[in-house]
């Protein structure tokens, strides 16, 4: 993604009802389900999704779209740090570039 898709994505939580999200079923008495996809921070209601697997989708996607943000900063930052310490002539410092690289490799694994 580039750095202004991820701007206006942060636009776009900071003008959201802060989470976290949640999905409420509602079984009906006509025999149809729906979820009620709400904040828990002053039930700012948004919409009825009739689909469990969307309905569980919605609210992880907006429940962890901070963290991803944060973690995609932090794993640029560490990307051009590597980067600049590769490009140095000095041995110690590429030694460096690759234990960090190993350990960004590793972020995917749970390590």
């Amino acid at each position: 993604m580039t750095d202004q898709e991820i701007a206006r994505l942060r636009d776009l939580v900071g003008k959201a009802t802060p989470g976290p999200w949640t999905s409420e079923r509602q079984d009906e008495e006509d025999g149809s389900i729906y979820h009620a996809i709400h904040s828990r921070l002053g039930y700012a209601f948004v919409t009825n999704v009739e689909d469990d697997a969307n309905a569980a989708y919605i609210v992880a996607a907006c429940n962890a779209m901070p963290r991803l943000e944060a973690e995609r900063a932090e794993l640029v930052a560490a990307l051009r740090h590597l980067v600049s310490m590769a490009e140095t002539r000095d041995d110690g410092a590429r030694e460096d570039a690759l234990c960090t690289a190993r350990a960004l490799a590793k972020l995917g694994e749970g390590a």
